[in-house]
């Protein structure tokens, strides 16, 4: 998963240095407020999810070790 985000996160910057435009200009600029809030919320989620995740993988490798 995180591959697939550096992989999303390379080709905004790649795009970006290409045609000098401002990505997330592009993908906000023609959606509705109720669409960005969305959107907000989902990438809040997303990240809360993968935090949790993390920790608690972490706690089972700390199980495993002892």
């Amino acid at each position: 998963m995180v591959g697939f985000i550096q992989l999303l996160l390379w080709l905004f910057y790649f795009l970006k240095k290409m045609y000098h435009v401002n990505i997330m200009l592009i993908i906000f600029n023609n959606l509705t407020i109720l669409t960005k809030v969305i959107f907000f919320l989902f990438i809040l989620w997303f990240f809360y999810n993968l935090f949790d995740f993390y920790k608690s993988e972490l706690k089972q490798e700390k199980k495993k070790s002892n």
